[in-house]
């Protein structure tokens, strides 16, 4: 049952990321045609220093199922009420915490935005006061997100996010032609992550039967929560930085129209890292379970091959796809001065493949409470992106931005990292690579080369385009199902399908 569960699971995610692109993709233009250029600017530079304080994020989310699962493998009910206890308690910590900080922001809106919002304080104020109270629930959702994850409750905690999703985007538009004007995103957003909170503490309580309690005092598992707290925040604060850090430097350095330029091609490598996540998070229960058994190097990278070759499937997908198509997406949807965003876009997703295809390693690094290396692998990359950048701006302009962040990315994600799950973990990254590469890497670039004079079709518009990413996913579905899966990668797939046939038939058919 846990598998069809993760099964299903991970459909609804991938189902909730391509709705919650497809809705930023449409939401933005419906912004600037409502708002305009300089109320919905207006918007995105308050929530842009409001979004500072999220980087105190302590990732509840995975140390739940780091030490709640190991507890509830030995059967200690004691145990796990007493995980719950102590998250929960980091979780309230966080939100106070970001209650301070918003508090000070808030307080000092004037000093802190300075003329930009001139004429606007009360405005300002009344945003900030929605923001900062959506990311104090968004600390609590984190906890009851991870208390069903730890129940291997998949299918819920997905379908929650896409309500979540589709529920703010419904109340936005609402409130949006409801004339509310700024305001309707803070609402929409506020509403949304609210409405799901309060499903998620009664589902807690109801149904799984959640316990907050304290037994007795766990020096141990204190220091063991801390810990991977504290490198699961510092993941968060210098991801936050690195991916500020090249858009700073173009503002300083350039202009402000590089700054959009690159904004526009992270949209798409956001993205592109986010179909692989999706995936890492489902598979962390079992493998908390996996490193409670004391599994082996050997059988721990058997265990990250699966997963692995069903992430290369989509990234390998989306990187051939946007090679060919990406450019003429981008003019059709912020037009032909943004095009550079492509180039850009590439250099940040081609030496992502590796690590998101095998980053189901970082559930097992969470398992062992060994982030610590990784928050040092990243500070290191942040650094090196920092003078890399520097330099590079000055010799090759805006370009020089992703270019310092492609070696950063190749000397950490992709060396420093795998040197560590070979060394310390057991990883055999060599297997690890040539099993999950096997048959599907070669689909996914035959099938970029054998589409390539699809982008000699002269036809410009949505549909011609629909057209050709469509042949493309039939070329490439194709390839994967005489070339690229293997026997049991069918057998599953074609079980689903049969299984969703077979329900089909099944309501159709009167009763008797």
């Amino acid at each position: 049952m846990g598998q069809q569960s993760r099964v299903k699971g991970i459909a609804i995610s991938y189902v909730a990321t391509a709705v919650r692109t497809l809705i930023k993709l449409c939401l933005t233009p419906l912004y600037l045609k409502i708002l305009g250029l300089d109320e919905y600017g207006f918007y995105e530079y308050v929530f842009s220093i409001a979004s500072y304080v999220v980087v105190l994020d302590f990732g509840i989310t995975a140390v739940i199922n780091a030490f709640a699962i190991k507890y509830k493998e030995k059967g200690d009910q004691k145990g796990v009420e007493n995980v719950m206890f102590y998250t929960f308690a980091f979780s309230t910590v966080s939100a106070i915490i970001i209650a301070i900080f918003g508090a000070v922001i808030i307080i000092g809106a004037p000093q802190i935005f300075g003329d930009a919002v001139a004429g606007r304080i009360t405005l300002t104020r009344e945003l900030l006061v929605l923001m900062i109270s959506e990311l104090i629930m968004l600390m609590f959702q984190h906890f009851f997100e991870g208390v069903i994850l730890a129940a291997e409750k998949y299918v819920t905690s997905r379908a929650v996010d896409l309500v979540q999703i589709v529920g703010r985007c419904t109340i936005t538009i609402l409130l949006l032609y409801s004339k509310v004007g700024v305001m309707s995103i803070a609402l929409g957003d506020f509403f949304g992550v609210g409405c799901c909170l309060l499903f998620e503490i009664i589902y807690c309580k109801k149904v799984l039967n959640l316990k907050i309690k304290f037994h007795y005092k766990d020096n141990k598992l204190l220091r063991g929560i801390a810990k991977l707290a504290t490198a699961l925040c510092l993941q968060s604060l210098i991801s936050f930085l690195n991916s500020s850090i090249d858009k700073y430097i173009l503002g300083r350095k350039l202009d402000t129209v590089s700054v959009t330029i690159y904004t526009l091609a992270l949209t798409f490598s956001m993205f592109y890292d986010e179909i692989a996540t999706v995936i890492q998070r489902l598979y962390l229960p079992q493998v908390v379970k996996l490193v409670a058994r004391k599994a082996d190097g050997e059988e721990l990278t058997s265990f990250v091959i699966g997963p692995g070759r069903y992430q290369l499937i989509f990234c390998g997908g989306i990187l051939g796809g946007f090679i060919l198509f990406g450019r003429e997406f981008l003019s059709m949807w912020s037009g032909e001065e943004t095009t550079q965003a492509w180039t850009i876009a590439l250099l940040l997703m081609a030496p992502s493949l590796l690590p998101l295809i095998q980053n189901v390693c970082l559930s097992i690094l969470t398992a062992m409470n060994k982030r610590m290396f990784r928050s040092y692998v990243l500070g290191a990359m942040a650094l090196a992106n920092l003078l890399l950048t520097v330099i590079l701006v000055d010799q090759f302009g805006l370009m020089g931005a992703p270019i310092g962040t492609c070696i950063s990315l190749v000397l950490g994600n992709n060396i420093a990292m795998n040197l560590y799950y070979k060394k310390k973990i057991g990883i055999n990254v060599f297997r690890l690579f040539r099993s999950i590469l096997k048959g599907i890497f070669p689909c996914a670039v035959v099938t970029t080369v054998v589409c390539i004079p699809l982008n000699f079709i002269s036809y410009v518009g949505i549909l011609p385009f629909a057209t050709k990413c469509l042949a493309f996913c039939l070329v490439y579905a194709a390839l994967l199902w005489f070339f690229g899966l293997n026997t049991l990668e069918k057998e599953r797939i074609s079980a689903v399908v049969h299984a969703r046939i077979g329900k089909k038939k099944h309501k159709e058919e009167p009763a008797e």
